[in-house]
């Protein structure tokens, strides 16, 4: 009953919540740990982190819009994080389509191309265990919203985190080192502190949120990364209301073919 019950919320929804896609980027991290860590974008101290993403990486979510941005804790954490709710005094983020990883340069602004967007600004909270340990790799953390919306229309991709720090002490995340293959082919990064200089960095493992298309995982209908149960009862209930989201052939019909197809994509999983 109460698994039914938390569904109500999504089907009194729009749409647009069962076309929530994302892409763990570099690619082959999304269900491996990194290699490193990195003391950026979740971390203590005041800093600006670059990311500069190769098209390579993006093919999945071309003419989808971005909304978010979430991170992870390394595999070397012990302890879910933090243990008090805190916020970031700042925490803005800018989208913009960017050089090739391998053209990179020291300085933020050079490696843009076209407009700068602002997709987020103002404070940041977060709340007490949010980030988890105990996986291989952890669960990403919670999802950091835009503001507004970014459209990937494809290319190169520039995401630029600037944060004013916190009072909760050294926190660093999951990341990937500078000597593993694709650093500087497929991502790099470069970040600054309070001082001196852009230098390069590990490349921070990131998810990006987006909404808008196909799915990538058409039996996870809730769009939250995971087939399971929810998604199970949620294809019952529009199945039942007669809901064409519950067409899962697209022959414009809701009939058994429709039951039976997403049974067989539900046991595959994705």
């Amino acid at each position: 009953m109460s698994k039914k019950a938390s569904l109500i919320p999504l089907l009194l929804a729009t749409g647009a919540a069962l076309a929530q896609n994302s892409v763990v980027i570099p690619n082959g991290y999304e269900n491996n740990p990194g290699t490193s860590a990195f003391l950026g974008p979740i971390h203590s101290q005041s800093r600006t982190n670059q990311f500069i993403i190769h098209e390579s990486q993006l093919t999945s979510i071309v003419g989808q819009d971005i909304t978010a941005i979430a991170f992870r804790l390394p595999a070397s954490a012990t302890d879910a994080w933090p243990l008090v709710e805190f916020s970031f005094f700042a925490y803005e983020i800018y989208l913009s389509d960017g050089v090739n990883p391998a053209d990179r340069q020291f300085n933020f602004f050079a490696n843009v191309v076209g407009p700068r967007t602002i997709v987020r600004s103002g404070p940041l909270v977060v709340t007490p265990f949010s980030f988890s340990v105990g996986a291989a790799p952890n669960d990403f953390g919670p999802a950091i919203e835009f503001n507004d919306p970014w459209t990937y229309a494809g290319g190169n991709l520039i995401v630029e985190v600037f944060h004013t720090g916190h009072e909760q002490g050294f926190r660093n995340n999951d990341a990937v080192g500078t000597s593993e293959p694709g650093y500087l082919t497929e991502f790099a990064n470069i970040w600054q502190g309070t001082g001196a200089n852009p230098v390069q960095g590990n490349f921070s493992i990131i998810k990006l949120i987006t909404e808008g298309g196909a799915l990538t995982c058409p039996p996870d209908l809730n769009g939250d990364g995971v087939v399971d149960a929810d998604d199970f009862f949620l294809f019952l209930q529009l199945f039942a209301a007669g809901d064409m989201r519950a067409d899962f052939n697209n022959d414009g019909v809701i009939d058994a073919d429709d039951f039976f197809a997403f049974l067989n994509a539900f046991a595959q999983g994705c």
